[in-house]
């Protein structure tokens, strides 16, 4: 497979399961992304599952995703280095009321969307994620970091217009603790953060990365042949929440074997499915 068209597989799964997080202030729409979050069909049951930090403190009915909007057709845009996408013509859909279910210890949380017609608009927007995508963090495999960074927002007219931000990396061994970092709770999973390279892009220097906590981590299965059968849905697993980004330093992400213990607080089914996925006793 030529990298032109591995890269643009790679980048179409993300512009499709990426999910920016927006929030209403003061009845206007935000257009200053928050975070980003991931949507889950699990048995029939939906889910938006993303960083605690970036839910604590907030009305989860303010909560709002960009959507296609047919006044205004949604327009996908790209530069030239790593052909990032653009989120133009869209409208923001509120999610409703719902209950966030959270471990601060290990900054993950998930609300159950429980409005047909929100979600009905999410499906025709977004890829809802399955057991199926789900994997453990391993040494062998390109993990794929993306989210929905501020500080490549641009201007359109009286717009903004938010750009998705992903580049390919490694895992990286457990930093020693320093006074500039947060404690290392169990589940935390490290990748380097100095020199990033943008998928397809040339290597740039690193830069504020608000907007994308939250977002799924992404590591791609090299057991599967980069051929002509290759599928981004089928090589990419998430295994993993991006929790924080100390500059220069590394990203700090949260291991998806976390998620199925904050599920056991709703639903023991749920649960266990996600144990059984990831081998987990």
């Amino acid at each position: 497979m030529l990298d032109q068209i591995y890269r643009e597989l790679v980048q179409k799964r993300l512009n499709s399961v990426c999910v920016p997080l927006a929030y209403e202030i003061d009845g206007q729409e935000s257009s200053v992304v928050r975070g980003t979050g991931s949507l889950f069909d699990l048995d029939g049951h939906i889910f938006l599952i993303t960083a605690e930090h970036v839910l604590q403190g907030v009305n989860f009915n303010k909560i709002g995703v960009p959507v296609y909007d047919p006044v205004r057709p949604i327009s996908v845009n790209v530069d030239e280095n790593g052909k990032p996408y653009y989120l133009e013509g869209a409208s923001i859909a509120t999610l409703g009321k719902g209950e966030i279910h959270s471990i601060e210890s290990i900054d993950l949380a998930f609300c159950e969307l429980l409005n047909e017609k929100v979600i009905s608009v999410l499906r025709e927007n977004y890829i809802f994620l399955g057991y199926d995508c789900l994997g453990e963090p391993t040494r062998q495999g390109n993990i794929v970091v993306a989210g929905w960074a501020n500080s490549l927002a641009v201007k359109v007219g009286n717009r903004t217009a938010q750009k998705l931000f992903y580049f390919e990396t490694q895992l990286t061994h457990t930093p020693e603790k320093t006074d500039q970092m947060e404690a290392i709770e169990p589940y935390d999973f490290f990748m380097p953060y100095d020199e990033i390279e943008e998928i397809g892009g040339a290597p740039r220097e690193a830069f504020n990365l608000h907007g994308i906590s939250g977002g799924a981590v992404w590591q791609i299965d090299p057991a599967i042949p980069r051929d002509r059968l290759w599928t981004a849905g089928r090589a990419m697993k998430f295994v993993g929440v991006e929790k924080s980004v100390l500059k220069g330093q590394f990203i700090k992400g949260t291991k998806v074997a976390a998620i199925p213990y904050l599920f056991e607080s709703i639903d023991d089914g749920i649960a266990a499915k996600m144990k059984e996925v990831l081998n987990i006793e």
